[in-house]
């Protein structure tokens, strides 16, 4: 039998390239489309592309009709705009290129829900140091700095104030220049509503087929690490049925606002004390989701992100055998290089702890400002409950130590 192909575009995200290959098995014959010239796909990544299956430069692919492709997806945000672009060439099922835009860019994703009157946050766009004072004037503080395209809390910052968020905003720009920022209101959020011991916030994960979002899981967070940084994840999430129902009714909502007809998406909601409030939605699905899913529901959603692109995924209902967990290894704000690690070679007798995957070294340097994206590693597993996943995390805190130098160590 000819499987069909699955045009998988973009460079890293939220699947590699093996957990694709391993979900595609008898189900479709993925073609990697990257394009050379996107800083986000290295040398390396190409070559475990051109290493699990066929892969496509897409600067010089010429004719995409000669591939063949059934269907379409990415798991990058990076690569949603070039999937969207392809398969309006193709005539194959993906987001519009309206709906793509709203998907990666988070000021004209805001201006989109509030038009819909799916959410309203206060938020203003900073392409210059020209709209820095009236970007903040406008929104007012609390507030919070991030960039309008990106992913993993990357140069994400609270403003307590107008002096401190105007210098803050000029030096991201004179950082990183071309890099466009979004100022928004700060979401308030309420930790009695998944409890003290986890983070405020949760994501709910949706397929969408024909038009038509359910629910697929809402995974439950650890707390946030200063100034924005996420530090783990969990399923399934420690909220009450009715807030689940409102969280995933909210999602939905933003969903159908943004145009998304079909594929995973991945929505980030705080957990207030009026209701759940949209934080963000990506078109994709979810980053570290999918070994929670598989660990502890038995289910692959980049398998079920393919099949979505061809058409054939079958919504379900996900039954949970265990707690599965991902404790990401985070730097200090303001390091700059780890010193030393210790209590690596211990981890491994936490009770639950199924994984331990450090890639730092000591003398390694570090970028705190690049969010989860900037871990040293990670450490998972499974547990009966969360009362045993509390546990387990502390002792993790307990056992791994991890020392580091810091700016002001080196000049």
């Amino acid at each position: 039998m000819t499987l069909p192909v699955v045009l998988v575009v973009g460079g890293a995200g939220s699947a590699s390239p093996m957990e694709v290959a391993d979900a595609a098995a008898g189900l479709c014959r993925p073609l990697f489309a990257y394009r050379r010239s996107d800083p986000s796909v290295s040398t390396r990544l190409i070559e475990l592309f051109e290493l699990l299956g066929p892969a496509v430069d897409l600067d010089d692919a010429g004719d995409l009709r000669r591939l063949g492709a059934r269907g379409i997806v990415s798991f990058s945000d990076a690569g949603i705009g070039q999937a969207a672009a392809i398969a309006e060439e193709l005539c194959l099922e993906y987001h519009s290129s309206a709906a793509a835009t709203a998907l990666t860019d988070k000021s004209v994703q805001r201006a989109v829900l509030a038009a819909a009157g799916a959410e309203s946050v206060r938020h203003a766009r900073v392409s210059s140091s020209a709209d820095v004072g009236p970007a903040l004037r406008s929104v007012g503080v609390p507030a919070v700095v991030k960039p309008v395209s990106g992913s993993g809390s990357r140069d994400t910052y609270p403003v307590s104030d107008v002096p401190a968020g105007s210098a803050l905003l000029r030096e991201l720009l004179a950082d990183r220049p071309g890099t466009a920022y979004i100022v928004e209101e700060q979401l308030s959020g309420d930790t009695s509503v998944a409890g003290p011991a986890w983070g405020d916030y949760v994501s709910v994960e949706t397929l969408v087929t024909g038009g038509h979002p359910r629910p697929l899981a809402v995974t439950g967070r650890l707390p946030l690490e200063a100034p924005y940084r996420e530090t783990g994840f969990f399923v399934p999430a420690t909220l009450r049925p009715e807030t689940v129902s409102a969280a995933a009714e909210l999602a939905h909502r933003a969903i159908r606002a943004l145009g998304v007809t079909s594929g995973l998406v991945h929505t980030e909601l705080k957990l207030t004390a009026t209701g759940p409030r949209v934080i963000e939605v990506n078109g994709r699905l979810g980053g570290f989701v999918a070994p929670l899913l598989r660990r502890a529901a038995g289910v692959d959603p980049v398998r079920l992100a393919l099949a979505a692109a061809l058409g054939t995924a079958t919504p379900r209902t996900l039954s949970y055998s265990c707690v599965a967990f991902q404790r990401l290894v985070l730097p200090r704000a303001g390091a700059v290089r780890v010193a030393g690690i210790r209590g690596v070679e211990d981890l491994g007798r936490v009770p639950g702890v199924e994984q331990v995957r450090i890639s730092a070294l000591p003398g390694a340097e570090v970028d705190w400002r690049a969010g989860y994206h900037g871990n040293l590693g990670l450490v998972a597993g499974a547990v009966e409950d969360h009362g045993q996943l509390s546990a387990t995390l502390d002792e993790i805190t307990r056992v791994l130590r991890v020392e580091y130098v810091y700016r002001a160590e080196v000049g």
